[in-house]
């Protein structure tokens, strides 16, 4: 662990100092170590130690001041001159609860709601006192909207007096009924005067009031007025909604939410269900995401990173989730906490209890990764009706909306083994709860750690099977070897469950001297008897079973859920038939890692990997959306810990920050920027709803959104993605988007890909795509490509093309092989032949590096020009002068260094780095000869800024002004014809007639005087022109040639072909 106040940054003027390292201002790159200490200053804070009131934890000077913090959270501002300190005070004024019509009204609808905890919204704020008397008879947070903003300053000022503004009541100005405001967060609707409304109230103003109630509870109270009495009869005759109701009540209508939203799933388990499928069936939850809360409960109830712990679950409108003492429930449409229960030691088995002391008397600390949940199980299961939680022997049975404890059963234990420790599997199917005790306490270490190679607590001896609402048991079954806790899965009345130990926990148990040499064997029991439908005992191996109801299949496989593994996890997979056992395929499990997510057809690895057919076992294909070709389906990911979860729609994991695979158009990854998911998997798609709570305590990650989030489906956002498996195109291109300025990959509703230029820095389609704002015709040799000897290595911060940019602060580098040796090459190709006498290069290496300079004609036969041996010339050209000669590829190469190495903390030799910033090739034009590579005028708006009623709003936001060629090459197109459609919109204001140009493809005028906001009929709004049959070969080139009396020059938003 660090010390308190973990990382600090300095910044001097020149360099950034950032944790004893040192980086340059200008670029961010590593230059060093050190740190900035100022004498001075450091001996002035120590002169004022004796009036501080305790150590001193930073301190800074600014405009005449010195200011100090100090460890016990105290602000000191020492100035030039004493000030006395000025103290403001303040006294709310209480108001008091009124027995009056208003009061009365204020206790009818809380208890006609049944509401008194939550949010309440108040469509018009009246003169206030209604909102005032139901916050004092309520826990609830109300918020008003109406349009008087004088009214709202009133109202402000008297609940500030009152002390309930800003911590219970806010007020919004906007029109009721239209103003934007989150869905589903509303436990509570209040409107008493339809006047506020800007018309009159419809089908349509009903279904939207409905749309912000709490599902599961939410109600709403409308008042009807004499002048809007017909239309909201008229509107509750057409008003349907799934699990709710309208209707009128004491010249109120009243609207209610009973039960979920429709088609939502829920995460009951550790794994989703007591299947294993690691998967909520929850159709509402797909990109693109946007929150309706965030913030709410902080993590100190949750549990550490790396301690792999519990899943949280969802079920019911509530994410209950475990802590180190505690068990606690929030809402999942408001992220409010519902209840906190205290069962001290209940998470200690996911944490290191001697880094939390640490970390709680302040000091930042790196928590150990152990493998938690993953082996030994999770102690809870939430359903709608009820938690249920295994602590010290007992299984409690807690109200789902207070934590109350309803029952507790404590379990039968054999009479031997009362005293011993309590850990097991806990699952529900139907009305069967199951849990195993006796466990197996290898050597008596911490459950859930791995030091010495334990297996304690990831297995049991005793499976029970008891009634979930009366905890009667119903069966029992003693295991032959043991029951593996991840390796039992029950669904539609049957119990499938391993009996069996890995190799390494049964060497241990028979150096205990436990009898467990019966072969290990995989039974199905019927679930309410514990009869024995069937067993089998031949290829038993699986320590995680996973069910599929839909096709009757039993996939029999490991658990890897963690970055500690047990080292004899098995990799392979078996899928046998539920009703008999019969083997139907076998896989070796290459590629894939458990626990794995089963969806209707596939069962997908738990980290990025494969795909299996369930059906065959065979590897899913998927076809190439630019060249249509199959190949093998793979999801991708940055880096992070954790392994997946998976919706409907969607694969959630940590990438980088939080991040999903859009499954719904087999679209890419994405994130969800600023936010870090857990180590722990902790985004759950369930209710609805992305549950996304903080699990990054203990972190020090620099994430910009460190706090929970609930984010539900917003189709009128953007989502940007990227498309890592895809990156290879081999063969013709078919069909391909190219967006200029967008952040991104996205996949549109027709099956085009569209890719980002420039590129957006993240591994996407390894496709070259031309863009020049100068006019070439009079510029006849230009460098036309880039390319490296290890294109794996090609991404925008280290693109080849970034030494041609004329720009010092960016280069294209390689690392060493941690052996002393490069061997790379940079590529650079001219449009024709040119005559070359010299070269400029700004590249640096470590010392002895062998640099080489080769000419080609052809890109096969190289001649040497020029070699060096040395450390290079820094970001500064330095002159390469030789005999001339003709040339059309030119080659840097990097060969052999001669710099010692140092090594790394676990002792392994840090890897070198050459670098080349700058090149210019022979006596080109500079810079309009490099004009491919010049940075362009990009320009970047968001979609809900654009009309979309002509085009893709969202390629038409971004663009590049200024564009004169648009050269797309590799099609291979073989002369067929295609469709090329161009996408424009005007960014910047220009009127008819100020932005015109006519439009070239394949050198044939498609377009003359072309006008983009006449042709769109007005600024920022979409517009797609299609040319049909145009002929491709090995490239796609645009031209753009502004008229004559044109204010502006031309813009391109976005090119899409596809092949006739």
């Amino acid at each position: 662990g660090k010390d308190v106040g973990g990382y600090r940054v300095r910044i001097d003027g020149n360099y950034i100092f950032n944790h004893g390292l040192r980086y340059r201002l200008e670029d961010g790159r590593r230059d060093g170590s050190g740190d900035i200490v100022d004498e001075a200053l450091l001996a002035r804070v120590n002169a004022l130690k004796d009036k501080l009131d305790g150590e001193v934890f930073e301190y800074l000077a600014a405009r005449g001041r010195l200011l100090v913090v100090t460890h016990a959270g105290t602000i000191y501002c020492f100035g030039p001159t004493a000030r006395r300190t000025t103290s403001y005070s303040y006294k709310a004024v209480a108001p008091r609860l009124r027995s009056d019509n208003t009061g009365q009204r204020a206790e009818e609808v809380l208890r006609k709601s049944g509401c008194r905890q939550g949010y309440a919204l108040f469509l018009g704020v009246g003169n206030g006192d209604l909102m005032e008397q139901v916050a004092l008879r309520s826990e609830l947070h109300i918020v008003g909207i109406d349009s008087d903003r004088q009214r709202l300053n009133a109202l402000r000022k008297r609940f500030d007096e009152a002390g309930l503004y800003g911590l219970r009541i806010a007020l919004i100005s906007g029109t009721p009924g239209k103003a934007r405001y989150p869905k589903y967060i509303s436990s509570l609707v209040v409107m008493e005067d339809p006047a506020v409304l800007s018309a009159a109230p419809d089908a349509s103003f009903l279904e939207t009031v409905y749309g912000l109630l709490r599902p599961y509870s939410g109600r709403a109270f409308l008042k009807i007025s004499q002048d809007t009495r017909r239309v909201f009869a008229s509107a509750l005759r057409t008003f349907t909604q799934v699990n709710g109701s309208a209707a009128e009540d004491d010249g109120y209508v009243v609207l209610s939410r009973r039960g979920p939203l429709p088609d939502v799933g829920q995460w009951t388990h550790q794994y989703a269900d007591s299947a294993n499928t690691v998967i909520s069936h929850d159709d509402l939850v797909r990109p693109p995401f946007g929150p309706i809360w965030f913030g709410g409960v902080t993590h100190e109830n949750v549990l550490p990173r790396h301690g792999a712990g519990p899943r949280p679950q969802v079920a019911g409108g509530r994410l209950v989730i475990l802590g180190v003492e505690t068990i606690s429930s929030r809402c999942v449409f408001s992220g409010r906490q519902m209840w906190l229960r205290e069962f001290p030691g209940i998470g200690h088995p996911f944490t290191n209890l001697e880094l939390e002391e640490r970390w709680r008397q302040g000091s930042s600390v790196y928590m150990t990764n152990q493998p938690g949940a993953a082996y030994i199980g999770s102690p809870y299961v939430t359903l709608p009706d009820a938690v249920y939680l295994r602590y010290r022997g007992v299984v409690y049975r807690l109200d789902p909306d207070t934590g109350e404890t309803r029952a507790e059963w404590s379990l039968p234990a054999r009479p031997s083994e009362r005293n011993a420790p309590d850990w097991g599997h806990i699952s529900v199917c139907g009305e069967t709860l199951l849990v195993t005790t006796n466990p197996h306490i290898w050597r008596g270490g911490a459950l859930g750690s791995l030091g010495d190679d334990r297996w304690d607590g990831s297995s049991s001896e005793r499976l029970i099977a008891m009634d979930r609402h009366t905890g009667k048991v119903l069966w029992t079954r003693d295991a032959d070897v043991g029951f593996r806790h991840t390796a039992i899965a029950s669904s539609n009345g049957r119990l499938f469950v391993c009996d069996l130990l890995s190799d390494r926990a049964l060497d241990m148990a028979r150096r205990r001297g436990l009898d467990v040499n019966k072969k290990p064997r995989i039974y199905a029991l019927d679930i309410r008897t514990g009869k024995v439908l069937w067993a089998v005992e031949s290829d038993v191996f699986g320590t995680f079973l996973i069910y599929s109801e839909k096709h009757d299949i039993l996939l029999e496989g490991g658990s890897r859920d963690t970055r500690r593994v047990l080292d004899d996890e098995p990799e392979a997979l078996i899928a046998r038939r539920g009703r008999d056992g019969m083997v139907l395929w076998r896989h070796n499990g290459k590629g894939l890692q458990g626990p794995m997510i089963l969806n209707d057809e596939a069962v997908i690895s738990g980290r990025p990997g494969p795909a299996i057919n369930i059906l065959n076992g065979k590897t899913v294909q998927r076809r190439h959306p630019v060249t249509g070709t199959e190949i093998n389906w793979a999801y991708w990911k940055a880096y992070g810990c954790g392994m997946s979860n998976a919706g409907t729609h969607l694969i959630l994991f940590r990438s980088g920050a939080a991040g999903f695979m859009d499954m719904e158009h087999d679209g890419g990854t994405g994130t969800i920027g600023g936010a870090k998911s857990g180590c722990t998997a902790s985004m759950i798609p369930a209710d609805g709803v992305l549950n996304a709570p903080d699990y990054t305590r203990t972190c020090t990650c620099s994430y910009q959104n460190q706090t929970s989030q609930g984010l539900i489906h917003m189709p009128e956002l953007e989502f940007w993605t990227i498309n890592q498996p895809l990156r290879g195109i081999d063969g013709p291109i078919v069909r391909l988007g190219v967006n200029l300025g967008a952040p991104g990959d996205r996949m549109a509703d027709n099956g085009t890909l569209w890719t980002p230029f420039p590129r957006s820095g993240a591994p996407g389609l390894a496709q070259w795509v031309a863009v020049s704002s100068v006019d070439l015709k009079n510029v006849p040799v230009t460098v036309v490509s880039a390319t490296v000897s290890h294109p794996s290595a090609y991404e925008r911060h280290n693109a080849p093309e970034n030494s041609l940019d004329g720009n010092p602060a960016t280069s294209w580098s390689v690392q060493s092989d941690r052996q002393g040796l490069f061997n790379t090459w940079i590529c650079y190709e001219l449009n024709n032949p040119f005559m070359l006498d010299r070269m400029e290069v700004a590249w640096t290496g470590p010392e002895a590096t062998r640099f080489r300079i080769e000419f080609s004609l052809d890109g096969r036969t190289w001649d040497l020009a020029a070699e060096e041996t040395g450390r290079g010339h820094g970001d500064r050209l330095g002159v390469y002068d030789f005999a001339p000669r003709q040339a059309r590829y030119v080659r840097l190469l990097f060969g052999e260094h001669g710099e010692k190495y140092e090594v790394d903390s676990r002792d392994r030799p840090i890897a070198k780095i050459a670098r080349v910033s700058q090149v210019r090739i022979g006596r080109l034009a500079f810079p309009d000869a490099y004009a491919f590579f010049m940075p362009k005028d990009v320009f970047r708006g968001h979609a809900l800024f654009v009309d979309n009623s002509n085009g893709l709003n969202w390629v038409s936001a971004s663009g590049v002004r200024g564009i004169r060629y648009f050269e797309l090459p590799g099609i291979q197109g073989n002369n067929q014809p295609y469709t090329v459609e161009l996408h424009f919109s005007e960014p910047d204001g220009a009127e008819q007639g100020q932005r015109v140009f006519d439009i070239h493809i394949q050198g044939r005028r498609v377009a003359q005087r072309f006008d983009v906001v006449r042709e769109a009929g007005a600024p920022n709004r979409a517009l797609v022109r299609s040319f049909r049959n145009v002929r491709l070969g090995e490239s796609l080139r645009i031209e753009l040639t502004p008229a004559p009396a044109s204010k502006y020059p031309p813009v391109l938003c976005g090119v899409e072909l596809r092949k006739e």
